[in-house]
């Protein structure tokens, strides 16, 4: 058995006591002191922390927000034992926690599983092939998608949502119950994700949707270099397949074009964090405006308040999953010839290995990636936390008469 190096347990713990903030990442934590050297743990940290970033990307961007939303509270529940026990099951059925491994299921990945449960109808495997729509999806199949989820004659204020599940997380089919909310009985004002319902709450919207809309066309750039480096690893794996010798010249274009795309995308960061400097600078005025609010106005800007919690502590949960994945995998790949013989003798050994062998050509990129990704994340949601602590506390003004939305629209 290869034992973990001596001083590795307190080297890790060291780097991630400032991550440290739940049940969770104390346990994975410790987890993590007690394993052997295993890419194959490491590729399933670093496929768990890019669900964790995707489900925020969701919240922050694609799930639609009123007073009447209730997701953020349910997901910031502790899950209850019966279903943390099924879930456990579910997870330990991974052939790398068969009987015998050295391995025992994330706390943070049981946690995830809980998540989608209640947002999704439907999530992909941990370990599928990400999408992306080079074509944005038009009208006709917004409205078709529409009309499959919501029925007929669905509030056209959901289209931008619709938009962003087709575009980017086609896999995620959200729960219908997300977008029925009511406020005091009556149907809520529903915006196509958080950020826009943050917007609306401000004096100063104009500014602050510029910036956004800037800020969507940068990670719109950042999506597509970061899927064009995994179809690129993908087409390598599958040359080396097939000879990694007689397919040296299209393996080292290949790795050429990697290298472009990652150009492209640290540029689309850079920018993206440029912009994201400008959000927190222009979103810290709304901090000292007084406008008062509308009882269901007080109310969003509660529910914004607990959705910016739960995205922030997803965000480390997900960073603790990185830097356990970098701080293993020197000594992982080290260890490699002896995990991959161990994986021979192991259930599914040719699906396992293959895997390893494929997210072994881009495992480092996506390490940075994530991680900065996640570290974007993290200032995009600290930006709007206590935004209306002040304004939450004061007296509101009577709720004006909304206009009802025309049954005959819907796009």
């Amino acid at each position: 058995m290869t034992r973990v190096p001596s001083r590795l347990p307190r080297l890790l713990l060291a780097m991630l006591l400032p991550f440290i903030g739940s049940c969770a990442t104390v346990l994975e934590t410790y987890q993590a002191s007690q394993e052997p050297p295993s890419v194959e743990m490491v590729i399933d940290r670093v496929n768990t922390a890019a669900r964790v970033f995707e489900l925020e990307d969701i919240m922050l961007h694609a799930m639609p927000f009123s007073a009447g939303s209730r997701w953020p509270q349910d997901c910031a529940k502790p899950i209850p034992a019966g279903d943390s026990a099924q879930l456990a099951a579910i997870v330990a059925q991974d052939a790398l926690f068969s009987p015998g491994s050295f391995f025992r299921p994330s706390a943070i990945r049981i946690r995830t599983l809980y998540l989608q449960s209640i947002l999704f109808d439907s999530a992909p495997k941990l370990h599928y092939e990400r999408k992306y729509m080079d074509t944005p999806p038009d009208n006709d199949a917004i409205r078709a998608f529409g009309n499959k989820m919501l029925g007929e004659n669905y509030d056209p204020v959901f289209n931008q949502s619709l938009y962003r599940f087709l575009r980017y997380t086609p896999d995620f089919t959200p729960r219908r119950r997300h977008f029925e909310g009511k406020f005091e009985g009556a149907p809520a004002e529903y915006f196509a994700n958080l950020e826009d319902a943050v917007i609306s709450l401000a004096d100063n919207q104009q500014q602050l949707q510029q910036i956004r809309g800037e800020m969507r066309e940068t990670d719109d750039g950042k999506k597509r270099a970061v899927r064009d480096i995994e179809d690129a690893a993908r087409q390598i794996k599958k040359l080396k397949d097939e000879g990694e010798r007689k397919n040296e010249t299209e393996i080292r274009e290949l790795e050429n074009e990697m290298a472009a795309h990652r150009k492209e995308y640290e540029a689309a960061a850079a920018r993206y964090g440029e912009l994201l400097s400008a959000w927190k600078m222009e979103l810290a005025k709304v901090k000292k405006q007084t406008t008062a609010f509308t009882p269901e106005q007080r109310e969003l800007a509660v529910d914004i308040q607990d959705a910016v919690d739960l995205v922030k502590s997803l965000d480390l949960d997900a960073t603790t999953l990185v830097f356990i994945a970098m701080a293993r995998l020197p000594d992982s790949l080290m260890n490699m010839p002896d995990e991959l013989n161990r994986l021979l003798r192991s259930p599914l050994a040719g699906e396992r290995i293959a895997r390893i062998l494929l997210n072994i050509i881009s495992l480092k990129d996506n390490l940075v990636i994530i991680r900065n990704e996640l570290g974007q994340h993290y200032a995009e949601a600290d930006a709007m936390d206590g935004l209306f602590a002040s304004r939450i506390k004061t007296a509101t003004v009577t709720q004006p008469e909304r206009p009802q939305p025309d049954p005959g629209k819907n796009n």
